[in-house]
């Protein structure tokens, strides 16, 4: 009742002062239009982190999906990043205000469109063509299935020239986008291997499904806390999994493999095991050589036509594959982990060891804020605290690793401590007053209708109609409201 009673955007605002206060790391942006409404449209965004994982790295209201809103909310998303690093590549739906806005604030990002939105648009005009399996093959191998430019020009003019399609307008649209959707124009930008905004929308189902219209906004973000929550409760496990055990494999670790189940977290090196596996069926056949640099063809198993050409450098340990996986996904193919093999390459060489893939991906960021961090430790005297604990610490670590009694005494003696000291700032915290908030009046939400909603539905469930009306333009002529962090 109290929720209630105190008006919900109000309530919103307090909790957001409130968790910004008890953690320096938390940013939050809000901006008001000229009568303090504002409408329920929502957007993650979403990436991966070393393990395959989602990881959350922050999470708009917009009051409508207009081009300014867009770049408001995209300078507002690099300013809580706190780095001068733009996204490589940003995976959309197709909407025209939303690309605008990219273009706009991210210059030298690659933007891609979903290419499941893509798929299920084409199907809508396709007409006969869509029981066609040829057909469709050939539209699938533009999307996904070419390596190169020329590769996909040669297959798309095919297509269009033997299907009629070269006055229809749909796809003479498409092709003029061809840039963010086909794969074959994009192998020189890193995207992780990722063709949709499927795990962005499956991040929205992972709150939507607690959620339905009548959700209050407080109430969604107690939903939006509970799923970070979770996904970095998870991300803890697999980073304490990795750090104290080595992926086994039914297959003979081969001192590639073995490398690989050393640097790479699990579930990459599942990916990599994978890989390797499939280079054991492949035929290299070596077609040149000058000096020191091999040129291979690499035919997968079972397939023909579909050579890749490897090109190895056996002195330096340099290569390069025409499938140029590595430049796109930060992981080697299939086509050069045969060569390696061949020439008994025993460990992946460091320059093909892409950093956030690995055991040891955090390293970098601990060494971005441990400057900053360092500062007040040395002014509260907790510098030499640390580093004998550290020590202290580590050398039990080394004593235990090798005894799994000994590891499960250390195990349970950290879940303790972890949960007392937890508590203990809980109870600190809930024992000093609330932090101020700013008296702008904040009223409660209009509802909005978004064009960006997921279609992606069952074909049980009827697809209702979207309403025409459109939302009012907040983000102009508003009031930026900074919250001020409580001095503690």
């Amino acid at each position: 009742m109290k929720v209630i009673e105190g008006g919900d955007a109000s309530t919103l605002m307090t909790l957001l002062a409130s968790r910004q206060a008890e953690d320096p790391g938390f940013f939050f942006r809000v901006q008001f239009g000229k009568d303090g409404r504002y409408n329920l449209i929502c957007g993650a965004f979403v990436g991966i982190n070393n393990h395959w994982s989602n990881v959350m790295f922050g999470f708009a209201f917009l009051a409508n999906e207009k081009q300014e809103s867009f770049e408001w909310l995209f300078n507002v998303f690099n300013e809580s990043m706190g780095t001068d690093t733009v996204p490589v590549t940003i995976f959309t739906d197709q909407d025209l205000a939303m690309k605008n806005a990219i273009d706009e604030v991210y210059k030298t990002s690659r933007h891609r469109l979903c290419q499941w939105h893509i798929q299920q648009n084409a199907i809508s005009h396709f007409g006969l063509l869509k029981h066609d399996r040829v057909f469709q093959n050939a539209f699938n191998k533009c999307l996904n299935g070419c390596y190169s430019e020329v590769e996909f020009e040669t297959t798309w003019r095919k297509m269009i020239s033997e299907y009629g399609l070269q006055n229809n307008e749909w796809f003479k649209r498409l092709y003029g986008l061809k840039e963010m959707w086909s794969t074959a124009l994009n192998k020189e930008y890193f995207s992780a291997g990722i063709l949709s905004s499927q795990r962005s929308e499956s991040t929205n189902h992972a709150m939507g499904f607690q959620a339905t219209k009548t959700t209050s906004l407080t109430d969604f973000y107690h939903i939006y806390e509970g799923t970070v929550k979770r996904w970095r409760d998870e991300e803890e496990r697999k980073e304490f999994n990795c750090i104290r055990s080595t992926p086994t494999s039914v297959y003979p670790l081969v001192d590639l493999l073995q490398h690989a189940s050393q640097v790479y977290t699990i579930e990459l090196f599942r990916l990599f095991e994978k890989e390797f596996v499939v280079a054991m069926g492949t035929r290299a056949v070596i077609l040149s050589t000058e000096n020191s640099v091999l040129l291979y063809g690499v035919d997968p198993p079972g397939v023909s036509g579909s050579t890749h050409h490897v090109t190895f450098d056996c002195v330096n340990n340099m290569v390069e594959c025409s499938c140029r996986k590595f430049q796109e996904m930060g992981m080697l193919c299939f086509h050069i982990l045969r060569v390696f093999h061949m020439h008994s390459v025993n460990e992946i060489p460091t320059r093909y060891i892409l950093r956030r893939w690995t055991k040891f991906a955090k390293r970098e960021v601990w060494s971005r804020i441990l400057p900053n961090d360092m500062r007040r430790a040395v002014a509260n005297g907790a510098l030499n605290w640390r580093r004998g604990v550290m020590t202290k610490l580590y050398n039990l670590i080394a004593k235990c690793q090798n005894d799994p009694d000994a590891r499960g005494v250390v195990d349970k003696l950290y879940s303790t401590a972890n949960d007392e000291v937890q508590q203990l700032f809980k109870d600190k915290m809930s024992s000093e007053p609330e932090p101020v908030v700013d008296a702008t009046a904040v009223l409660d939400p209009i509802r909005s209708v978004t064009k960006g909603r997921s279609k992606r539905k069952p074909s049980s469930v009827a697809k209702k109609k979207r309403s025409k009306k459109g939302s009012n333009n907040v983000a102009s002529n508003a009031e930026l409201y900074t919250p001020v962090p409580r001095l503690i």
